[in-house]
């Protein structure tokens, strides 16, 4: 029976299914394939519940509606929620907004509906990236993932550079492609040459993580932008073509400061690491990584791409599930004010 790592996790949105990369013990890579169906919870009164299962009955990608018994706070009893489980992982977000619209706002209160669906699969399966077990038709976890001294896996990476004729500060998606570097390896010619050439570089080194400065802001979306022109329709630097719904580049504020943060290219059966835009790689390199993926369940390419905070919100989730306590879709409770004396 062979033992392995999960490397890491993806929510298949065309399948509806969860896929699990792992990696043996030799270096191997395992793909397996898991079943899953998301779920939310929703608090009202017993008439209102009723009648959202009413409204909701038969509609395309519901698959069950049940209840059960849940605490809505730390501390408070149990009482009757609703439990609604999907089959088409796209219609989750959508279903959670039209339920608070039909209920105009106020009459339902929404639980477990914001979380990331990796994550909540690997809460509920009590699994952890990083973290050893055993490899069947499924993985099995073998190992505490709180676990001080660990194993880790053999890991092979590589750093992808690029440059662009013309322009060598602020290059834009229509500068053409004039080089690549993978490590050392120069990569020139035609542009189309230079990008079949880095897909089949890519594909023959079968490197875990591929390390980029600006990658999700600019490199990755340039090269696939590049491809389309060039008429590459094949052009994927995971394992398989990518299936992960990209983030979109937002602004906000934080503690008195603006904050840009890029989209985020992730890939699919490899980890993508931008290590610009990666504050926690920056502060603890890949191994702190390894260690706070293990620690809050968060798949290891997208815990370099969180905050500290998302990571500490993934701990707290783990724990409240784990006591029965449901996470609140919208959250109004405002922290209490401490004495700045004390």
């Amino acid at each position: 029976m062979k033992q392995g790592w999960i490397f890491d996790v993806v929510a298949d949105y065309i399948h509806n299914t969860i896929l699990l990369w792992i990696k043996d013990e030799a270096g191997a890579t395992i793909r397996l394939q898991d079943t899953y169906q998301p779920s939310i919870y929703v608090y009202s009164t017993s008439a209102n519940l009723q009648d959202l299962i009413h409204h909701y009955e038969g509609d395309r990608g519901i698959d069950t509606f049940t209840y059960e018994k849940k605490k809505l706070w730390i501390g408070t009893p149990k009482k009757n929620v609703l439990k609604i489980t999907l089959t088409d992982y796209q219609l989750v977000q959508e279903l959670i907004q039209d339920i608070n619209e039909y209920g105009c706002f106020s009459q339902y209160e929404l639980f477990n509906s914001g979380i990331n669906i990796p994550l909540m699969y690997m809460i509920e399966r009590n699994l952890s990236p990083l973290t050893k077990g055993e490899v069947t038709h499924q993985f099995i976890l073998k190992e505490n993932p709180q676990a001080i001294d660990y194993e880790k896996p053999k890991i092979k990476d590589v750093t992808l550079n690029a440059e662009t004729k013309g322009v060598k500060h602020n290059a834009t998606w229509d500068n053409i492609l004039k080089k690549i570097w993978i490590n050392d390896l120069l990569i020139t010619g035609s542009e189309e040459e230079i990008l079949r050439e880095t897909l089949y570089k890519i594909h023959r080194i079968n490197p875990d993580i591929i390390y980029t400065d600006g990658g999700d802001s600019f490199l990755f979306p340039y090269l696939y932008h590049r491809a389309y022109i060039n008429s590459i329709p094949d052009f994927y630097l995971g394992r398989e073509r990518d299936i992960v719904p990209q983030r979109k580049e937002r602004s906000y504020f934080s503690y008195g400061r603006t904050i840009y943060r890029p989209p985020s290219c992730m890939i699919n059966g490899r980890i993508h690491i931008d290590r610009t835009s990666s504050f926690l790689y920056a502060a603890t390199g890949l191994p702190g990584l390894i260690e706070l993926s293990r620690l809050s369940r968060i798949p290891l390419q997208r815990v370099s791409r969180v905050t500290p905070g998302t990571v500490i919100t993934a701990i707290q989730m783990d724990y409240a599930l784990r006591e029965n306590v449901l996470i609140k879709w919208k959250k109004n409770v405002q922290e209490e004010l401490k004495d700045p004396g004390q």
